[in-house]
């Protein structure tokens, strides 16, 4: 499959290797392409990679994964061109953060989210919130100690939110839908906790598990 990775920063870079160790075509969008952190990535990713102007990586993606600061995110998908992702998957991996006088925050949230700004933004795509909840290197193929959790994703098509379970498992998560785009809500939250919880452990080997009840033995 033919991925656009939208943004060329540690996120972006560490989804679109993870990609290409799975076999997929990875187009890295920048708004330089020949930026010399841009061109070393395609030169160690090798084989699978390319980097493309964010317009011409949407153009030609059949699945686009989002993966800007959030800052860059508005502009970024201008630069892509909502006309290149019309009826495409869109892959939303973006966390609203900020700085608050107490550190890290979220810049919108309870009655809002990213993801649902990004559906917003893209009308016409589908877009479907997931691998926001644990740092870019445990984002594909996870070596956390103990399992690798749960990978919650929420959006508004199903059928896009099964293409993109189907891809997280691929990638060595058990997927969880959590609902609608609004969802999102409570991903980036959770986030946001997963952040907290890493600056004060100075590890970033954790990530959520849902625990299900399990149903008595028969007989």
């Amino acid at each position: 499959m033919k991925f656009a990775v939208l943004g060329s920063g540690q996120v972006g870079r560490s989804i679109g290797a993870g990609l290409v160790r799975h076999g997929h075509e990875v187009l890295m969008g920048s708004r330089d392409p020949n930026a010399e952190h841009v061109v070393a990535w395609v030169a160690e990713v090798g084989t699978g990679a390319r980097a493309l102007p964010y317009g011409e990586a949407a153009s030609e993606c059949e699945i686009a994964c989002l993966a800007t600061t959030w800052s860059g995110t508005e502009n970024a998908l201008h630069l892509a061109g909502a006309a290149n992702l019309v009826g495409k998957i869109v892959i939303d991996v973006t966390n609203p953060f900020g700085r608050g006088p107490s550190g890290v925050t979220l810049v919108t949230g309870h009655d809002d989210s990213a993801g649902e700004q990004v559906q917003r933004w893209l009308p016409d795509s589908r877009v479907v919130k997931t691998w926001n909840t644990v740092n870019n290197q445990h984002m594909i193929d996870p070596k956390i100690p103990g399992g690798p959790g749960d990978m919650f994703l929420c959006g508004n098509n199903a059928a896009a939110k099964q293409t993109v379970s189907d891809l997280v498992r691929e990638c060595g998560w058990p997927p969880l839908d959590v609902g609608g785009i609004e969802a999102a809500r409570m991903l980036e939250s959770l986030a946001l906790l997963w952040v907290t919880y890493a600056i004060s452990q100075q590890s970033s080997d954790h990530a959520f598990k849902l625990l299900r009840r399990q149903p008595p033995p028969a007989g």
